[in-house]
């Protein structure tokens, strides 16, 4: 069977998350009682849907993207960052420049607050996801921040929002931002100059609940990036462009 969709309206509905397996076939049809007996009877035969299931998804890429990603800057960084799901895209983030940490160390300083804000370049945007996820790249886990977020909500997708990542749009899809807490995560790195300062991988998601790790068949960014998170695959996504990052830190010395 070959299912072909198409968006309609504005509905956000993933049908990449339609469990397919759980679906049947039902076939109706009339069946003679006897070889000598024109009398038929109604029956049915249900056929479950337990074989393979595949997307075959069609990518239509601006040209700023493609000229980006191909062209991604990985020694001295881009001055915007682009994400995408599906087979698309994830950024590499470096907190802190050099000497920058070791300045906050020497301060001695009392971290009350800290987060990441992205903010969009509202230009070129196509279709921006509900969430993204920030991780540790290096070890490929979780944030301190997101495992001691136990936040819920009624909708699973929106759980931990404290630790955030959701989208926040402003009247008219004017100033569309995504904020993320990482108190904990700066705390550690400025109390103590054992604690490693981790890059951070950045990704859409569509489930933050799930933070597995799954293997791509082509490593990337020089042969470091061997797993990316499940969930960023899941969710088609993205074609972010975003033009400012700001690290907003509430310290008292």
């Amino acid at each position: 069977m070959y299912f072909k969709v198409e968006k309609s309206g504005t509905a956000t509905t993933q049908l990449a998350m339609m469990n397919f397996k759980g679906g049947t076939v039902t076939v109706y049809y009339k069946e003679n009682t006897s070889s000598s007996n024109s009398t038929k009877v109604n029956k049915t035969i249900a056929l479950n849907l337990t074989g393979n299931c595949v997307n075959l998804f069609q990518n239509d890429y601006l040209p700023e993207y493609t000229n980006a990603v191909n062209s991604a800057n990985s020694t001295e960084g881009d001055t915007k960052l682009y994400l995408k799901g599906g087979e698309g895209s994830m950024a590499v983030i470096n907190l802190f420049g050099v000497g920058e940490l070791e300045q906050l160390r020497a301060r001695n300083l009392l971290i009350n607050d800290a987060s990441l804000t992205f903010t969009i370049d509202n230009s070129n945007i196509l279709d921006e996801p509900n969430r993204i996820y920030l991780y540790d790249l290096n070890n490929k886990r979780s944030l301190a921040d997101y495992s001691s977020d136990i936040t819920t909500r009624s909708a699973q997708k929106y759980n931990k929002y404290v630790h955030g990542g959701i989208i926040k749009i402003g009247s008219d899809k004017k100033g569309i931002q995504y904020k993320v807490k990482l108190t904990n995560h700066i705390r550690n790195l400025v109390k103590s100059d054992t604690v490693t300062n981790v890059q951070l991988g950045l990704v859409v998601t569509e489930n933050i609940n799930d933070v597995s790790f799954k293997k791509i068949a082509n490593p990337v960014y020089s042969g470091k990036i061997v797993r990316i998170p499940t969930s960023s695959v899941m969710n088609p996504w993205g074609l972010l462009y975003m033009a400012a990052i700001q690290l907003c830190l509430k310290t008292k010395d």
